[in-house]
């Protein structure tokens, strides 16, 4: 990482926070090239997701090459039957990672339809905090300074709702 952001302010509807974080590679910034971290304000140690991502050419839209969902509230997550897999057509709980390898089709030299719709169950030990998923996310992101990013600044509640 090039340098830790900071958190966004939570979405007024949604109470979505996030970042992006550029990465650096040999000591260069490259354009395009992110981290994105995104949480729930008011769900403290649930739905996170980091993404590896890259803009496009028109720098509008992003396309995603891997991502971890930790303890997501929507649960877990239906593979379709596409590609070669193991993890073809299998369910997966609400932790899970979208794999590049998994996702990536050699006969087309491109990725599956659709983009990163493959996932697999992490091995176990799951990662049971938030310093534990990016403990676990350094090695398959390929990122050696993932201690920079601080943990989200959840509201801690007695309850809380999921907004919709």
């Amino acid at each position: 990482l090039a340098a830790f952001p900071g958190w966004s302010a939570p979405e007024p509807k949604t109470g979505y926070m996030w970042f992006n974080a550029n990465l650096k590679i040999g000591g260069v910034v490259e354009a395009g090239l992110v981290l994105h971290g995104g949480c729930l304000q008011a769900c403290p140690d649930y739905h996170v997701v980091l993404q590896l991502q890259v803009a496009s050419t028109s720098g509008r839209r992003c396309i995603p090459l891997q991502r971890l969902d930790w303890r997501s509230i929507n649960g877990g997550h239906r593979n379709p039957r596409i590609g070669e897999s193991e993890w073809r057509g299998r369910t997966v709980s609400n932790t899970h990672f979208h794999d590049f390898a998994l996702n990536w089709d050699s006969a087309r030299n491109g990725f599956l339809r659709d983009g990163l719709r493959l996932a697999r169950d992490l091995e176990a030990p799951v990662p049971a905090s938030f310093g534990e998923v990016l403990a676990w996310a350094a090695s398959p992101f390929r990122i050696d300074n993932m201690q920079i990013i601080v943990p989200p600044p959840w509201e801690e509640r007695l309850l809380w709702e999921v907004p919709q």
